[in-house]
């Protein structure tokens, strides 16, 4: 079941399934608006904690270890998988369960300057995205702002592959706190429950109070205009301000605003945790050039690092 099924903006009041959750909401303003949108997220990452304490099967369940590694779990018999984070006192954190989604495994997006015809559908998805389907490949088009234009074509690997949804998370017990927030509105929330299960463990370490998940990839699996964010084990993260406020900073504007101890122990972690290589933007610090630890400069990645060529640690 959904956490949130409608959401009602009307008469200066916010409703969610005909429950009014918040007031004073002017329509002409859209950062009232956004606000309530974010208090509506809050909502549901408290009713997302609920789950938790669902007793989950024990095969489907991925142990995440302080070490770094993660247990192995065969998702093609289970339609959940759970979480449990092991920490370095050999205590149990139950960190959820998740349905599993089966989508069609991708290879990375290849540049098009014009949709190829016989395609078997179209819709609209996302962001006003166009979708043409074809029976060994998936092709999308920019429709809005930077992306209007751009075409990118990703091939079918013939097999599937699971994602589960990334939800908000704040658990905090006996010393261990796993705290983040998706981006509003992200079209990337799905991730690989791998990949997830290293977030998590990854977040655990560090302690942060303050990451937003930018996303992983897309409900579909493509992740468009990005090339690489197939798969769900590829994703971003907004970079770590000093203000701890969790708010996106850009790298080019407001370098001096961005918690380089704390932002490279939080990658230090990543890595540990299947990461060995990200991207990142060139910034200048001090008066002079910088770049972030184990990180190459892309264009396009001033306000946010990316995460690459995952890896999962699996314990033996």
């Amino acid at each position: 079941k959904p956490l949130t099924t409608k959401v009602q903006f009307n008469a200066g009041i916010v409703k969610r399934d005909d429950v009014e959750f918040a007031t004073n909401w002017n329509p002409s303003n859209p950062f009232k608006k956004q606000a309530a949108l974010t208090a509506l997220s809050v909502i549901d990452e408290e009713e997302s904690e609920k789950e938790e304490e669902k007793e989950p099967e024990k095969d489907n369940i991925i142990h995440i270890y302080h070490t770094g590694h993660i247990s192995k779990v065969d998702f093609e018999n289970h339609k959940t998988v759970a979480y449990i984070y092991h920490d370095k006192n050999d205590c149990e954190h139950h960190l959820g369960e998740y349905n599993i989604r089966w989508v069609d495994k991708l290879g990375l997006g290849k540049t098009l300057k014009t949709i190829p015809e016989s395609y078997t559908s179209k819709k609209i998805i996302a962001n006003g995205r166009e979708k043409y389907t074809y029976p060994n490949k998936i092709v999308i088009k920019g429709t809005k702002d930077g992306e209007k234009g751009k075409i990118k074509s990703y091939s079918k690997l013939d097999t599937k592959t699971p994602l589960i949804k990334i939800r908000g998370k704040n658990h905090n017990n006996d010393g261990v706190k796993i705290k983040y927030k998706l981006m509003p509105q992200s079209s990337r929330p799905y991730i690989h429950p791998n990949a997830y299960g290293a977030v998590l463990g990854a977040i655990a370490q560090v302690g942060y109070s303050d990451i937003t998940i930018v996303g992983f990839t897309s409900e579909d699996n493509h992740g468009f205009p990005s090339k690489t964010h197939i798969n769900g084990y590829n994703g971003d993260f907004r970079y770590l301000n000093k203000n701890n406020m969790g708010n996106v900073l850009y790298l080019n504007k407001s370098p001096n605003d961005l918690d380089l101890k704390r932002q490279e122990r939080f990658i230090l972690a990543l890595s540990k945790f299947g990461w060995p290589l990200f991207y990142s933007f060139e910034f200048e610090l001090g008066g002079l050039k910088k770049i972030l630890l184990k990180s190459k400069p892309l264009a396009g990645h001033h306000n946010h690092l990316h995460s690459r060529k995952f890896k999962a640690n699996f314990k033996k």
